[in-house]
């Protein structure tokens, strides 16, 4: 299995971004509107399919020590707070 991780991966995270891309091309090629604005929890969700991978692919293969130790560089804070949190705008 270890020799597949990268390519599941991969295949994860074209899954995840383009079941949302697709249709929102679609629906903009059609005059419709965009489901992936800046808004919109879909566009999110479809903007962070790297990391969502990732986490799913730990928690599968690595089960709830693996996501823990991906998430424990996290817990090291080496500046403020508020250097970790951001907003669009």
């Amino acid at each position: 299995m270890k020799k597949y991780i990268l390519r599941l991966f991969f295949l994860l995270t074209f899954v995840i971004s383009w079941s949302m891309w697709v249709p929102a091309a679609v629906a903009k090629a059609n005059g419709g509107t965009s489901i992936l604005g800046p808004d919109n929890p879909v566009g999110q969700f479809a903007r962070w399919a790297l990391g969502i991978a990732a986490i799913l692919l730990t928690g599968i293969l690595a089960g709830k020590r693996g996501t823990g130790a991906l998430f424990d560089p996290l817990k090291i804070w080496r500046v403020s707070v508020g250097w970790y949190l951001f907003q669009n705008e």
